[in-house]
């Protein structure tokens, strides 16, 4: 108003030269302290608090010594345009229970110098604030525009406290958001929840809608009281009290030789009785559980009056045992099954953690399966064949062929491998070829995953450990470095192409699959070489920093030169093994740095914890060292270079092996199913392949974002574009890029995307556009298709393939 009382006699003709008083503008800070009470926006924090500690309205808690501070980050617009009920609700509801907070605001989106100017002391570089809450929803540097991931950190670092980014509703209205079974919009999950991540936010708490005829934001209440108890949780963190034994072998000893545990006591560590009131009364939803489980307490984990929370307690630290997924008979019921509750045991469990011992923070430890993980022989299969290689000219090949097969077909591998029956008269070149066959199963199964066991938290890898990694590690070209990998860079001193070896090594040839066998054990001996110097008696890598200075010398004096300098290696490009080690040892560092607890402990402390990216360490060795607060990936920036050339190699092996199965024609649609995890380990490479299958590459921008696919010509692609058909979690980038490959003009016998899109759009009476459609998702909120369940379950209901069509048709959308 007091705006147009300034511009009416300028503008509107019939109030010309008439004197209209309005008030001189007021002058809004563009950065500050705003607090809804307060007289005036802030630029320096010590009058803030000077005012903060005068206020008459404040509660006896919040005068107190002890009350935490709550650190604030909000946006300025939403504090000019009167649109701040839900900044205001959140500082309201942290006073009432006894928080102060700081509310710190910018014009732009760079939150970084703010934070620090507002909430660390610049003279003794101390925090004001105990934990930070952003309510912006978005990355604290450039916000979704662009992000300075780095420069957040390092404020964050600075200030050194829990960092949480709670969420306004922005693409969705509330009773979009409240109908919704997907919940957040998927760019909002990207936005809001997937970038700050990398910032190391956490707790993405939804804590404000949006009306769908102002526009305006507002508080949901229920979850702005979650977002302040989580804000005071980590704040109180600080200040809290430890109470187990001085070490962990006192604590083993002490648990293993309870007294009680020398009897048959019914009450063996029962840390706490619940009985049914009290149940009820702690667990608003306890009724919902009867239609499943009964009333309670039931019969599991109960004394047939009380449900049972067993466990041990030390101080302010609970140690318990997690209630199962189920029963005895079906251990996992609750584990995928949409439609089962938790039993009234597991109810009280986290009733029990949560309201009577009150916790502020929850570790769990392990929460997967063991047997995939155990150790296990091969029956000496590599001995009959060394047997082979040296006695298969002597007349005793066959023999030794025959024991071979027998011994495969023992251990199954016959289900992975083309075995003949034992017995049958062979070839000597169909004898090399079983052997070669064989022997790179072997190999395959050898170099899989965890070479070395499970990792135990807080214990560095052993020396065997660390040669373990680094071998994986070393055996990938990495271009954009200027490193070539070891294997390539040991074929080459025999004038072999290392691709050439991994193909003839896959199709069984005898003299590759040797080759491979000893440019693998070339490499594990250069590297255990070069570990070594490193080494303590114990077998523990120790002081890597200073014995590695050393080590960088010239000439022979280089342990992995001395090591092939006795192999038939021995002419080996020094100069690239020199990049390639140096590079090694950089990753040596980290794969050995002891990070994991003090983080834990810092975690646990209410402190920051630096964010780092969950991948693949042998893809990625930038993911280490283990013990940072992960994050899956930055979907912006997926598929990588490294993961296109990957995914490259793999679809030409594919593609090349299925066209000799099928008498020299390539196949025509290929169907992939692409799982989440896979592609945050490898940076998008099983994404890639689909992108090769179809023949597009993916383009960066300037910011390294990958946002747009583009066509690779015929001629470069060497071989028609493969049909796909995927099943994945939804890439909107894939499914722009088989419409676009399915509308270019070329040849239908070089595209059968386009050939089979333009049948079906024949067929349906439908566009080319329509018909292209080959990207298909999980219905929003399913696990899986479960048409597996229908297959295996028996005297199910379905006859023919068209049944499994109709049970499948509901469990899928078009992504």
């Amino acid at each position: 108003m007091n705006f147009l009382k300034m511009i009416y006699g300028s503008y509107v003709p019939a109030l010309k030269g008439t004197t209209i008083e309005y008030s001189d503008p007021v002058l809004l800070l563009d950065r500050g302290i705003w607090h809804p009470l307060a007289p005036c926006m802030y630029d320096d924090v010590k009058e803030y608090l000077n005012w903060y500690g005068t206020r008459r309205d404040a509660n006896e808690k919040l005068k107190g010594p002890n009350a935490p501070v709550i650190g604030l980050v909000l946006q300025r617009i939403h504090i000019v345009t009167g649109d701040e009920s839900h900044y205001v609700a959140v500082m309201m509801e942290l006073e009432a229970r006894g928080a102060e907070v700081i509310p710190i605001f910018a014009g732009g989106l760079d939150f970084s110098g703010p934070v620090e100017r507002y909430f660390i002391d610049l003279v003794t570089k101390k925090p004001f604030v105990n934990s930070l809450v952003s309510l912006t929803g978005f990355a604290l540097v450039w916000g979704p525009a662009r992000q300075d991931h780095p420069r957040a950190v390092e404020a964050l670092m600075k200030l050194d406290v829990p960092y949480i980014v709670a969420l306004p509703l922005v693409f969705q209205t509330t009773k979009e958001w409240l109908n919704s079974t997907l919940g957040l919009h998927p760019i909002q999950v990207a936005l809001q929840v997937a970038l700050p991540e990398l910032d190391g936010g956490m707790e993405p708490i939804v804590f404000a809608g949006r009306d769908p005829r102002t526009g305006k934001s507002h508080a949901l209440y229920k979850r702005v009281e979650q977002l302040c108890t989580k804000a005071i949780k980590w704040a109180e963190l600080q200040r809290k009290s430890k109470g187990l034994p001085e070490t962990s072998e006192a604590l083993i000893e002490e648990v293993i030789h309870d007294k009680e545990a020398q009897f048959s006591s019914p009450n063996l560590n029962v840390a706490y009785k619940m009985n049914v009131r009290e149940y009820q009364s702690l667990t608003p939803y306890a009724t919902l559980l009867e239609e499943s489980w009964g009333k309670p307490p039931g019969n599991l984990n109960s004394d047939g009056e009380n449900l049972l929370v067993y466990g041990k307690q030390y101080g302010n630290v609970f140690i318990g045992v997690q209630p199962t997924y189920g029963y005895e008979g079906d251990p996992m019921r609750l584990l995928f099954s949409k439609s089962a509750s938790p039993h009234h045991w597991f109810a009280a469990y986290y009733s029990f953690v949560e309201k009577i011992f009150k916790a502020d923070a929850v570790l769990h430890s392990g929460t997967h399966g063991s047997l995939e993980f155990m150790p296990g022989k091969r029956v000496g299969m590599s001995d009959l064949i060394s047997s082979y290689h040296s006695l298969k000219d002597t007349g005793r090949g066959l023999q030794i062929v025959s024991s071979i097969i027998s011994t495969a077909k023992q251990c199954n591998l016959d289900k992975d491998v083309s075995l003949p029956d034992e017995g049958e008269e062979i070839s000597a070149q169909e004898q090399d070829l079983v052997v070669g066959n064989v022997y790179s199963k072997i190999m395959e199964i050898e170099s899989r995953l965890l070479p070395c066991s499970l990792h135990v938290i807080g214990e560095p890898p052993s020396a065997m450990e660390a040669v373990a990694t680094l071998v994986n590690i070393a055996a990938l070209n990495r271009p954009e470095d200027g490193i070539s990998s070891l294997p390539s860079i040991l074929a080459q001193t025999l004038a072999r192409n290392m691709d050439e070896v991994y193909r003839g090594s896959d199709k069984g040839i005898l003299k590759d699959v040797e080759l491979l066998c000893q440019i693998t054990e070339a490499s594990r001996g250069a590297i255990s070489t070069f570990v070594q110097q490193t080494t303590n008696k114990k077998g523990q890598v120790v002081d890597v920093a200073d014995k590695l200075t050393s080590i960088f010398g010239f000439g022979l004096n280089e342990p992995w030169i001395q090591y092939l300098s006795n192999t038939k290696f021995y002419q080996v490009d020094r100069e690239k093994l020199r990049t390639l080690f140096a590079f090694l040892g950089e990753c040596l560092k980290l794969v050995v740095a002891d990070n994991e607890l003090g983080s834990l402990k810092k975690a646990l402390e209410g402190k920051y914890v630096e964010p780092g990216p969950g991948g693949d360490p042998i893809r990625n060795p930038k993911v280490l060292p283990t013990g940072k607060n992960i994050h899956a990936l930055d979907p912006q920036s997926i598929p990588t270079a490294a993961a296109m050339q990957s995914a490259m190699v793999v679809v030409d092996r594919l593609l090349e092996r299925q066209k000799v199965d099928n008498g020299g024609k390539y196949p025509e649609t290929v169907a992939l199913v692409l799982w989440g995890t896979d592609n945050i380990k490898t940076y998008g490479e099983s994404l890639s392949q689909v992108m090769w299958m179809i023949g597009v590459k993916p383009v960066a921008d300037t910011f390294g974002r990958v946002n747009r696919v583009e066509p690779v010509s015929l001629e470069e692609l060497g071989r028609p574009r493969i049909d796909v058909v995927v099943n994945c979690s939804g890439m909107n980038l894939l499914d722009r890029a088989v419409k676009m490959v399915a509308e270019l003009d070329e040849p239908a016998e070089q595209n059968y995307i386009r050939k089979h899109a333009l049948e079906q759009a024949q067929a349906l009476g439908i566009e080319v556009r329509g018909a292209a459609t080959r990207v298909f998702s999980n219905a929003s909120g399913s696990y899986s298709s479960n048409v597996n369940l229908a297959v295996e379950i028996e005297n199910s209901s379905w006859n023919n393939e068209k049944q499994l069509q109709d049970i499948l048709e509901p469990e899928i959308v078009c992504v």
